[in-house]
């Protein structure tokens, strides 16, 4: 990621927790916008990178079915 960013590549976070890791707190200023799956993220990283995604769940977790794996 620091290297893309030195690059000018954008970089996209994704914080899956409701409290920011090390990692994205160090990358929050270089990153073009940053997923998180909770609210209120906006005492971690600047508001106007934050897009609210929420954190993928399998569709059979949804349904209550249980599949043999």
């Amino acid at each position: 990621m620091w290297q893309a960013a030195k690059m000018g590549i954008p970089i996209l976070l994704q914080e899956q927790n409701g409290f920011a890791g090390v990692t994205n707190k160090l990358l929050k200023d270089k990153a073009a916008k940053i997923c998180v799956a909770y609210e209120h993220m906006e005492r971690f990283f600047p508001a106007d990178k934050i897009i609210l995604t929420g954190n993928p769940v399998r569709q059979n977790l949804l349904s209550g079915r249980k599949t043999k794996n």
